[in-house]
This record gives C-alpha cells, structure tokens and sequence, in this order.
C-alpha cells in the first residue's frame, strides 16, 4: 500500500491523477508482476495540495473540500471535524505500469523525483 495525504488519494481513486510522484524508485516486483497497490488516504490534510489539485481538476467538486467545509481545512480544528468526511482509509486500489522520471511525461501531475505511472485504477 501507498500512503497519501488527503485529498491526493481522492484525485487518484476518484479523478484524472495518474501519476504519483515519490522521491524513490517502486520496488520492482510491482512494476514485474502487476500487482495491485492499495491507496491509502491518511488522515493529514495538505491545503496546498488541494489548491493544486483544484487547477488541475476543475471538476473535483466536494471532493476537495476539507472535513470543515473549508479549501484549506482552516475553519475548526481537525479533532474538530464532522463524521461526514469518511474517505480515509484504503480507498482504491492502481497498478503501477512504469516509473519514469518527470521529463519524460507531458502530465501536470508529474514533478518527481520519480513518476509512479498508474492505471486500472
């Protein structure tokens, strides 16, 4: 499984973000066997992460709303946070197809250090 900050699960599982960027190489027998990776959604909110996402899926909706209601998670304090939110957890699951680096790819997504490519998400 793969960890990531929330909303970035979300615009993997549920929107057009195919690439994951971490700064080491997968092991290979993901990339050799076609394993299934499990996406994980932790329980940190990245705020900047979700205004990227917003300028690359216009369509993202509630999606990137923090628990709060709020873009940036801003209006209470997270132990604050209503039940409603409930995607963390494993919320999908990808294949990880190749692992380039950024230069390589014509994605908004990807800036590295290495590119995870994703598919069958």
């Amino acid at each position: 499984g793969l960890t990531l900050w929330r909303p970035w699960a979300a615009s993997i599982v549920h929107g057009p973000k195919r690439v994951e960027n971490r700064p080491w190489f997968p092991p290979l027998r993901l990339l050799d066997a076609g394993l299934w990776l499990a996406i994980h959604a932790g329980r940190k909110w990245d705020a900047e992460g979700a205004e990227f996402i917003a300028d690359r899926w216009p369509d993202a909706g509630e999606r990137l709303r923090a628990p709060d209601g709020s873009v940036d998670g801003s209006a209470r304090e997270e132990s604050e946070w209503p039940g409603r939110w409930t995607e963390q957890g494993i919320v999908g699951v990808a294949r990880v197809v190749e692992c380039v680096r950024p230069a390589m790819l014509a994605s908004p997504w990807a800036f590295g250090p290495w590119c995870w490519v994703l598919d069958d998400v």
